[in-house]
């Protein structure tokens, strides 16, 4: 049942399930490998819950465990390994996650070849990573390796699928090839939409690329009435503390710029600050494109207003 909730984002639903679960496998010696496959999926949740601390804590008990009961060549050690990358990558810690992700590929390999089913979700979250560091044609690369494996495996209607083909149009985004972006990302909201309804907390990546695309058309109203409902969709099921409601002001902050909306872009991207202030250490990606943004904005008020600049 958690991971039914998990699956779509009631994370707060699942939360006490898997902790009551991991708390009752704690007392029962005889089930170590099932303790830890609990605290994976713990690690995870807290994860997509921004409680990045208590998740790669979490995770890496899990490991430990894993590792003295498994060996260091099992599949759920994998998983695991896997898991703890995506934690590292959400805190900028990018070296860590990519030694973690190598070596859960490296394990899978052991037993199965690169362009096996199993592997492709490993290789795509290789190619998110390389993409995360400025590693465009890297990242095209692998992301090409392995969607054509999920396409061939999951079907190009999966919901899996969908979600890679966000990541890559996210990628040719930041390559600018926005039109290549659409092409592939508007089929791919559309079947998220299809199977988590109009309005969804799922979406909000692929939203926010939307977004951008809309921002780099000069459709500035659509764009913005497209970042209001996912910023109000966010803070509804998240509140306002969790790294997507950061995410979607600071691409507010980025369309108010684009349109010369330099005080709301202020305000917006203020309010961003906060957000990831709470979670990330000051050398975290996402607070080093907030303040790239924010110079913007100062610089941009100081041309057309002093007093403005100067407040912030």
């Amino acid at each position: 049942m958690a991971r039914i909730y998990m699956a779509y984002a009631d994370y707060d639903k699942a939360q006490p399930l898997i902790e009551r679960a991991v708390d009752l496998l704690a007392s029962n010696p005889s089930s170590p490998v099932t303790q830890s496959l609990c605290l994976t999926d713990l690690a995870w949740l807290y994860k997509q819950q921004g409680k990045l601390k208590d998740a790669e804590t979490v995770c890496l008990k899990a490991i430990g465990q894993m590792r003295r009961i498994l060996g260091e060549k099992h599949e759920y050690l994998a998983s695991a390994l896997r898991i703890s990358a995506s934690i590292y990558a959400c805190q900028g810690k990018y070296p860590e996650a990519e030694k973690a992700l190598q070596e859960a590929i490296d394990i899978m390999l052991e037993s199965y070849a690169s362009t096996d089913q199993v592997v492709a979700p490993f290789m795509a979250d290789l190619a998110k990573l390389s993409a995360d560091q400025g590693n465009f044609e890297e990242a095209h690369d692998r992301y090409l390796q392995a969607i054509e494996v999920i396409n061939n495996s999951y079907g190009p209607n999966h919901l899996y699928t969908a979600g890679v083909n966000v990541q890559i149009a996210r990628l040719y985004t930041m390559q600018k090839k926005y039109r290549q972006a659409e092409n592939i990302l508007l089929p791919a909201l559309e079947i998220q939409k299809q199977v988590y309804g109009p309005d969804h907390v799922a979406m909000t990546q692929a939203r926010i690329i939307l977004a951008g695309i809309y921002r780099e058309k000069a459709d500035y109203n659509l764009a913005e009435t497209l970042l209001k409902k996912t910023l109000k969709t966010v803070t509804d099921k998240h509140g306002s503390g969790h790294p997507e409601t950061g995410k979607v002001l600071t691409a507010l902050g980025k369309l108010y710029i684009a349109a010369g909306k330099l005080t709301q872009a202020r305000d917006v991207s203020r309010r961003a600050y906060d957000v990831f202030e709470g979670l990330f250490q000051p050398n975290h990606p996402a607070i080093s494109e907030l303040n790239r943004q924010t110079e913007q904005i100062r610089m941009g008020l100081q041309l057309a207003y002093a007093p403005e600049a100067r407040a912030m």
